[in-house]
């Protein structure tokens, strides 16, 4: 299983905070797309592509590519990521009996 935190951590040089921040966000996009309550590990990669996506745009909010000085940098979308997602979304049925089960659990 991946250990995101620490795979983002070393990618990136961020503080926890930022990390745990940045990997919440993510999980919480990534789980709403998918109607899930709980992460697999199949989702474990969209998870931190969002997360480095996240992170890398701060402060490049709406820019889809840049360039300078021959330089040029582009980002992915969140939308390009979670579209890989869909394949593990739960039908309606699925969350209704998911969300019945909670209840019943409360």
């Amino acid at each position: 299983m991946l250990n995101i935190v620490d795979i983002f951590q070393n990618k990136t040089g961020a503080s926890d905070a930022d990390t745990e921040m940045y990997v919440e966000i993510a999980t919480a996009k990534v789980l709403a797309r998918t109607g899930r309550t709980e992460t697999i590990d199949a989702l474990l990669p969209f998870i931190l592509d969002l997360a480095l996506c996240q992170f890398y745009k701060n402060g490049n909010e709406g820019i889809s590519s840049y360039g300078e000085g021959g330089v040029s940098e582009s980002y992915k979308t969140e939308d390009e990521i979670l579209s890989g997602v869909n394949k593990y979304r739960l039908l309606s049925a699925a969350v209704r009996a998911q969300e019945t089960d909670e209840e019943t659990e409360s």
